[in-house]
C-alpha cells in the first residue's frame, strides 16, 4: 500500500474526486487493519500487561477513522454537488493550499480555528459500520 504521501504527489493542484477516492481507500484499508488488531487476541496478554488500555486504543483509532472516512464521503459528495472548498460556516472559498493539507476540510482556516471541534463531523456524519 502506498503512503499517504505518494498518493498526495501523484495527485498534484486542486484535491480531485480521483484523489478523495484514493485518499478515501487508503483509509479504509487502515481502518480494517485497526479492526484486524482488534480481533486478534495478543497472546501476551494478561492484566498486568495492560490489555484493556490496548483495546481502547484501538476503539479509539477506529472511531477516529470513521470520522475520517465519513468526512471524505462528505468532500466526495460536495465535488459532486458542486460544493466542494467552500467553507460551510462562512461560505467563503477554502484556499487550495489547505484543501491539498486537509482534503476532507469542510471549514476555512478561520472557521475551523473557532468552529467547536465535535461540530465539525457531528452535522454531516453517522457511524460506519
Amino acid at each position: 500500500m502506498d503512503s499517504l504521501e505518494v498518493i498526495k504527489a501523484r495527485y498534484p493542484g486542486r484535491p480531485s474526486i480521483d484523489f478523495l477516492e484514493t485518499v478515501q481507500g487508503f483509509y479504509r484499508k487502515k481502518l480494517e487493519e485497526a479492526k484486524q488488531e482488534l480481533r486478534v487476541p495478543d497472546r501476551d496478554c494478561k492484566p498486568e500487561n495492560n490489555c484493556s488500555l490496548v483495546s481502547h486504543v484501538s476503539s479509539a483509532r477506529i472511531q477516529s477513522l470513521n470520522a475520517l472516512l465519513c468526512a471524505f464521503s462528505h468532500a466526495i459528495r460536495a465535488i459532486k454537488e458542486g460544493r466542494y472548498g467552500i467553507c460551510i460556516v462562512c461560505e467563503d472559498e477554502i484556499p487550495t493550499p489547505r484543501l491539498r493539507q486537509v482534503p476532507q476540510t469542510m471549514h476555512c482556516t478561520t472557521c475551523a480555528e473557532t468552529a467547536e471541534p465535535l461540530y465539525k463531523f457531528r452535522k454531516f456524519c453517522q457511524p460506519l459500520s
